[in-house]
């Protein structure tokens, strides 16, 4: 897969493709099913998948004062993307003046000028543009005018809900890590920088890590069952969430 950073790529420098966008938070089995049909429908039509995911997350920039849990942070969404067969990724990287645009202008701009798709697969409920004034009903006209195909992806529910990242973050801060593991269609994942700690971990036996995370993660605090990864290989694992209050903790961690 071939990833492309940076807003100002040449128009035309990647023609014909089929195209989802989207921010992808956390991959979860809505997103993968969009996903999916994009890289069925590109192997019919002998296109290539292109993905426009974006970053940060919109809501870091209009609502900064938001707590707000990245489920899947870039690297690993790449690796996913990857790991899914898709061709190209373009990660767009935005601001307030992107966030500003019609929907008109971001479909001219950040679409047709630069990949001229063949076709646009996105979800049901997808929606662009400044106040999320685009949607499919909006693609459709669309794609009439200016040549390109809209293929509409069902919504994806579990027990009569509809799956999306929000949820799987409530679920993570409620502490219901199956019920969010459900919707992820994987377990959660947790990477950062293991720090040195207090020395504790000597005394009792066996080994532990103190790790920092690398993006902003929250989850009720508690001891949770997992696995770590230590390069090529998964061990079991007891994960502590927490601020260690035992011993004056008062960093969460």
């Amino acid at each position: 897969m071939i990833v492309i950073k940076g807003n100002n790529i040449p128009e035309g420098s990647i023609l014909q493709v089929g195209i989802s966008i989207g921010v992808f938070d956390g991959l979860h089995c809505g997103h993968r099913l969009i996903l999916n049909k994009l890289v069925e429908v590109c192997k019919d039509l002998n296109c290539p998948s292109l993905v426009i995911t974006m970053h940060p997350d919109p809501v870091k920039i209009l609502s900064p004062e938001v707590s707000f849990t990245v489920l899947t942070p870039t690297p690993r969404k790449v690796a996913y993307l990857k790991e899914m067969g898709i061709d190209y990724c373009f990660i767009l990287e935005l601001d307030r003046e992107i966030l500003s645009l019609s929907a008109l202008e971001f479909l001219e701009e950040f679409m047709l000028k630069k990949f001229s798709p063949r076709i646009v697969v996105v979800g049901e409920d997808f929606r662009f543009g400044r106040n999320q004034e685009g949607d499919v009903h909006f693609l459709h006209e669309m794609s009439l005018k200016f040549g390109f195909q809209v293929h509409v992806v069902p919504l994806y529910t579990l027990g009569g809900r509809k799956v999306s990242s929000s949820i799987i973050r409530e679920y993570l801060a409620a502490g219901k890590i199956q019920e969010a593991k459900s919707l992820l269609g994987k377990a959660p994942e947790i990477s950062g920088k293991v720090v040195p700690g207090e020395g504790r971990g000597k005394t009792l036996g066996y080994p532990t890590a103190n790790l920092v995370p690398d993006f902003e993660f929250y989850i009720k605090t508690g001891v949770y069952a997992g696995r770590i990864n230590l390069g090529s290989e998964l061990r079991p694992a007891l994960l502590y969430v927490g601020t260690a209050p035992t011993f004056g903790g008062k960093v969460l961690r």
